[in-house]
């Protein structure tokens, strides 16, 4: 008899791991079927790159194709004669009036003179052109005193600029004085990973002058004076990524987190912003910045700043400081157990667990609703309850019911006991 009872507990063992393969295999398909095929980054960013050859080759072609383009190409708006600089190239159309009329094309030469018919050599280049108007006026007069006379910049100069540093094909490059330094940048082939694309550097050769330019401020607010036109002989120069003094590390969000420079004094809104890391869903009460304490006090290495989390609301701006370290919330909520699509959810603020768990199929395998425990990764308590505030980066978990397996026994229980009295009756158990 005792052997008969060492039978059936083996079968409902046998039963119960049978029915939790088969619970296993089913949940697994649903898993499939429902949460979406993961994408292989790996095909889209493995992109060859072009041979420096070929790409000369294509250079050629672009410069062609550029100075073909300059009859049709559109200005963002009239020459500004007090800023224009004129230099070798520029040319002008000078018209005389007198008993006829006299259209005169004329070009500033290599050496940056003008030659007018009738007029001296003018020493014209490296003077805005309002200076250039003011001394051809000096000089026609004294020839002309009996007509009267025009001129105006006919057409841009052409002149070279050197893109060099952290760009895909460093070289000399054809540009006009109406190009800005992203123009630049992009004949080069763009910028590489490595480059601090808020700090490139923009030398003037002729002025003797050295612009440090935060090209990030241009893409994001449209500052233009963060991405200034280019001059002929310009060098611009894209640094390499430097673990300079002045450095602040973003962590917390793997899109966003890294290093980045810091060249002046920036409100934290305004950084955030640039970088793409402040949006209209993110959380930024949230975000923690850590600075070295400089009282070197050993128990406490580091102050901890929640800029976007005050008290009060008196508009002060929280600046940042070359060292601090932004850390910044998940945008999502992980959803685990006994739910129909476990894992990432975006956050959506003022949601409950209960609401998460919704949005994960609910009790697929017969959840404990009660049961849903909340794991705050920002303090690293555990929190239980369906209405337990949820916040970025948290983890929920949706407890399984006991009675889901206790129903499978039940349910394995009168088989087991038909075939062991089958197999009984059949003399299986007699000595």
């Amino acid at each position: 008899m005792r052997k008969l009872y060492v039978i059936i507990l083996l079968l409902i063992l046998a039963g119960i791991g049978y029915a939790q393969i088969q619970e296993d295999e089913n949940s697994k398909d649903i898993k499939q079927k429902s949460v979406p095929m993961s994408i292989d980054f790996s095909k889209i960013f493995d992109k060859q790159d072009v041979p420096r050859v070929d790409y000369l080759q294509q250079k050629q072609q672009q410069n062609a194709q550029y100075v073909q383009s300059l009859s049709v190409q559109a200005l963002e708006k009239p020459v500004d004669p007090d800023l224009y600089i004129v230099g070798p190239g520029d040319q002008f159309l000078f018209v005389l009036r007198g008993s006829g009329q006299e259209q005169v094309p004329i070009e500033v030469t290599p050496e940056g003179y003008l030659f007018i018919p009738g007029v001296e050599e003018i020493k014209v280049s490296g003077q805005t052109l309002t200076q250039v108007k003011e001394t051809i006026k000096e000089k026609v007069k004294k020839a002309y005193k009996n007509s009267a006379y025009s001129i105006s910049l006919l057409s841009l100069r052409l002149f070279r600029v050197h893109v060099v540093g952290e760009v895909k094909y460093p070289g000399t490059y054809t540009g006009r004085a109406i190009d800005r330094v992203t123009d630049m940048i992009d004949r080069a082939g763009g910028i590489s990973s490595n480059a601090w694309y808020n700090s490139v550097i923009l030398k003037h050769i002729v002025s003797q002058t050295i612009d440090t330019l935060d090209v990030l401020a241009y893409e994001k607010f449209g500052d233009l004076s963060q991405n200034p036109v280019v001059e002929g002989g310009d060098v611009i120069y894209v640094p390499t990524v430097a673990l300079s003094s002045r450095i602040i590390t973003v962590e917390g969000n793997f899109i966003h987190a890294g290093m980045y420079a810091l060249p002046r004094d920036e409100d934290i809104s305004t950084f955030l912003v640039k970088i793409g890391a402040l949006k209209s869903t993110s959380a930024p009460s949230f975000i923690m910045v850590y600075r070295k304490n400089s009282n070197q006090d050993k128990n406490c290495k580091f102050h901890v700043f929640r800029p976007f989390k005050r008290s009060t609301t008196d508009g002060e701006q929280f600046i940042l400081k070359p060292g601090d370290r932004i850390v910044l919330p998940s945008e999502y909520v992980y959803v685990k157990g006994a739910v129909r699509n476990p894992g990432a959810y975006p956050y959506v603020a003022d949601l409950t667990a209960r609401e998460y768990a919704g949005m994960a199929g609910g009790d697929y395998r017969s959840g404990k609703i009660n049961g849903i425990s909340v794991y705050h990764t920002l303090t690293g308590k555990r929190e239980k309850g369906p209405d337990t505030p949820v916040y970025p980066g948290d983890v929920i978990h949706m407890q399984e019911n006991i009675r889901l397996r206790l129903d499978v026994l039940l349910r394995l229980i009168p088989t087991l006991t038909s075939l062991i009295l089958a197999a009984k009756a059949a003399g299986f158990f007699d000595k």
